[in-house]
């Protein structure tokens, strides 16, 4: 019985943590603070805490010694809730989240150094491969350059919803790896998706250039920001002329960088000829 209870209280803890992102997240697009999003965060489930507290006849009373330790404690959890906030306005949330999730490296680091617990080969490994697989989710990199190899990508932008990483569309994915791996590995067929290739300034223009030509599913192209030297990005007119699209904003006098689809959960719209959408990627780097 111990056991089940035990099972069902952390799959409830599991579900309303792993929904912590989306009402942050909510919060912060309406223009809430970071500060204020802890703040009601925390301030309600301080309210809720202390009520079930006093129900369940809690004694509350410190000592001294106590209290330091519990001090120390929520200055930690106040540093950890606040950075994982500000890296939720920075980086996509499944990517923070990751990187938040890592801690039991840092949980490691400090045992071998400071605890002096034994050393191994297979514990440097993980914590090795750990944050190279950080560093790449951080640096937003999807591009792919072809090659003689076996490993492809598609994109599937077009296709998610929101505050839900579990796309319901999975056949569509499925047919895109498909069409993927018979033309990279059987040669049947084609699977040609757009690729940025370069850009260029003119005036107060910034023209993108594809491999091949671009179209959208749907009315004007969406997706396009653009930012000037102060780089703040602003939202951008788009203008499709074979395998260019030229970009502008009144906002923008001199634009110098450019990002398509760079967001959580982005409204694009471009697309090859073969009906396949442009993958998300950024001028700046």
């Amino acid at each position: 019985m111990n056991q089940l209870k035990g099972i069902i209280y952390a799959a409830v803890s599991s579900a309303t943590f792993g929904l912590a992102p989306f009402f942050s997240i909510s919060l912060l697009a309406v223009g809430f603070s970071s500060f204020e999003v802890l703040t009601y965060r925390w301030g309600v489930a301080t309210v809720v805490l202390l009520l079930f507290g006093f129900l369940a006849g809690c004694n509350f009373r410190l000592g001294a010694k106590e209290f330091m330790t519990v001090f120390g404690l929520s200055l930690f959890r106040a540093v950890t809730s606040f950075s994982l906030v500000i890296a939720y306005q920075n980086i996509a949330s499944g990517v923070a989240s990751i990187i938040h999730f890592m801690y039991p490296l840092a949980v490691a680091v400090v045992m071998i150094v400071f605890c002096r617990e034994k050393k191994s080969v297979v514990t440097f490994t993980a914590i090795l491969l750990s944050l190279i697989g950080a560093s790449l989710l951080s640096s937003g990199n999807i591009e792919f350059s072809g090659g003689d190899t076996g490993v492809g990508l598609v994109s599937a932008i077009d296709l998610g919803v929101a505050h839900d990483i579990h796309p319901k569309n999975k056949q569509e994915v499925g047919r895109r790896l498909a069409l993927l791996s018979l033309a990279n590995t059987y040669q049947r067929g084609t699977y040609d998706v757009p690729a940025f290739q370069e850009y260029r300034i003119s005036g107060n223009k910034l023209i993108l250039s594809f491999d091949c030509e671009v179209k959208t599913a749907t009315g004007e192209p969406k997706g396009f920001i653009i930012a000037g030297p102060d780089q703040v990005f602003y939202q951008a007119t788009a203008t499709i002329q074979g395998k260019e699209v030229i970009l502008e904003s009144p906002e923008v006098e001199i634009p110098i960088a450019a990002r398509y689809g760079w967001a959580d959960n982005p409204e694009c719209n471009l697309y090859g000829t073969a009906g396949l959408p442009v993958a998300p990627f950024r001028t700046d780097k």
